[in-house]
């Protein structure tokens, strides 16, 4: 939530977190919220290749999109952002899509 996606830095605090954890004993890690998607590809360097991480976002996305249904049409109405809880300002959140698709265009 701070913005701080540099890889070295976060890798040497998943290796911090995660020291003490006998990882040998699990087989897959589920990324429990929606953010942790910014991190997947630095937690696939940190955890074992033979433990799956299972990442609910598509889920999520295609969850939201079936409850909104007919909801998504354009119309009268606004837009609020949230994150963690908190109204975001949407200058704030636009930080957000564009990080998403600068990850976007290096998996390609």
């Amino acid at each position: 939530e701070r913005f701080d996606f540099d890889e070295q830095k976060v890798v040497a605090y998943l290796q911090r977190k995660l020291a003490d954890i006998q990882l040998e004993n699990y087989g897959a890690v589920v990324l429990g919220c929606t953010h942790f998607l910014f991190f997947k590809a630095m937690m696939e360097k940190v955890i074992p290749a033979e433990i799956s991480i299972i990442d609910g976002n598509l889920g999520t996305i295609r969850n939201l999109k079936s409850k909104l249904g007919d909801n998504l049409n354009p119309g009268p109405g606004s837009i609020s952002y949230y994150l963690s809880g908190k109204k975001m300002d949407p200058a704030h959140f636009e930080r957000y899509l564009h990080y998403l698709d600068a990850m976007r265009l290096q998996s390609v």
